[in-house]
């Protein structure tokens, strides 16, 4: 079993070739007495993470019996209050994964937690439609740690021009840890019925990891949005699933992200346009550094709004209903 897990890495783990500081052939020396005198599934499962944790990867853990193990994690500040967001915008609508609401000066507010939920984006579209007389919008992913990258794709197209590239990424081609195969390209779609053309603004943090990464990136390439807050996590790994016997399941990370530039963003995250700092204790209850500095930058920037504008338009050939 830890030979099977260790080659399967070996094989398929692409972020070997910018983790050049891993020595993966010393970790098999060094972890495998360990798992040949296992007693248990427990011991062994255990020694897999211990060897598996010296990646420093989020997207990677072990699961014995059901039950995760401890694995590797580095401190992320949660950027964000969602307690104050009632205070700074008003009554919210909240459904799981959803909250949403707008300021009495009818500045929109959307939040998206998750993206597991497959029904996220047609409630995520309801929402938007009472966004209609805004004069501009907040999307909040601080809290949102990842999930499925299409449902990210369906709701970043209500705010796509056209056909977007946003990210790249790359898979082993071989069997050295630097054979990488070609760049893959990402890109999202225009929603084929409505097209929201106010000002937006991204709230992004250390805790938006993994698809949620990916939806700042799709956001981030429309013209009409900015992205604040701090960096993401700097994790994305599609990851499979390897069923190792023993009733041990380990999450093996594939691939190695790339933003459209071709750089990686493992473990440096996404930096936003315009950054917002901010210590731990400057979020309470009623108080969110982030999301006020981003409802101050929206009233400023529509201060000539008028509630003639609509923002929330049909695409062509699309009759509105």
């Amino acid at each position: 079993i830890f030979d099977q897990v260790w080659n399967a890495f070996d094989r398929e783990y692409a972020l070997f070739a910018v983790k050049e500081q891993i020595d993966w052939q010393q970790l098999k020396q060094e972890y495998r007495p360990r798992a040949a005198n296992a007693k248990t599934n427990q011991d062994l499962a255990e020694t897999l993470n211990a060897m598996l944790t010296e990646l420093k990867d989020l997207h990677v853990y072990v699961r014995v019996s059901g039950s995760f193990l401890n694995g590797y994690q580095r401190k992320r500040l949660f950027n964000a209050s969602p307690a104050a967001a009632v205070n700074l915008i008003g009554p919210l609508n909240q459904i799981k994964g959803l909250r949403w609401g707008k300021t009495q000066d009818q500045i929109g507010y959307i939040a998206v937690d998750t993206l597991s939920i497959t029904s996220l984006p047609d409630r995520f579209e309801a929402a938007l439609k009472q966004m209609q007389e805004t004069r501009g919008l907040v999307l909040d992913l601080r809290a949102n740690g990842g999930g499925a990258e299409p449902l990210a794709r369906k709701m970043a197209g209500y705010f796509a021009e056209e056909s977007t590239l946003y990210a790249l990424h790359q898979y082993r081609s071989g069997p050295r840890h630097t054979d990488l195969g070609t760049l893959q390209k990402r890109i999202f779609a225009p929603d084929q019925n409505w097209y929201y053309r106010g000002l937006v603004i991204v709230l992004q943090g250390e805790r938006t990891m993994s698809s949620a990464e990916a939806f700042v990136l799709m956001l981030a390439a429309c013209p009409h949005v900015t992205t604040m807050g701090d960096r993401t996590a700097g994790s994305s790994g599609n990851p499979r699933q390897l069923d190792a016997g023993a009733e041990i399941i380990v999450n093996l990370p594939r691939w190695i992200p790339r933003d459209v530039s071709g750089k990686s963003f493992d473990t440096v995250g996404i930096q936003p346009d315009v950054p917002v700092k901010a210590a731990p204790e400057e979020f309470t209850r009623t108080a969110d550094p982030v999301l006020t500095a981003a409802l101050k930058r929206l009233r400023k920037q529509t201060s000539d709004f008028e509630t003639t504008d609509a923002v929330l338009v049909p695409r062509s050939g699309n009759n509105g209903q």
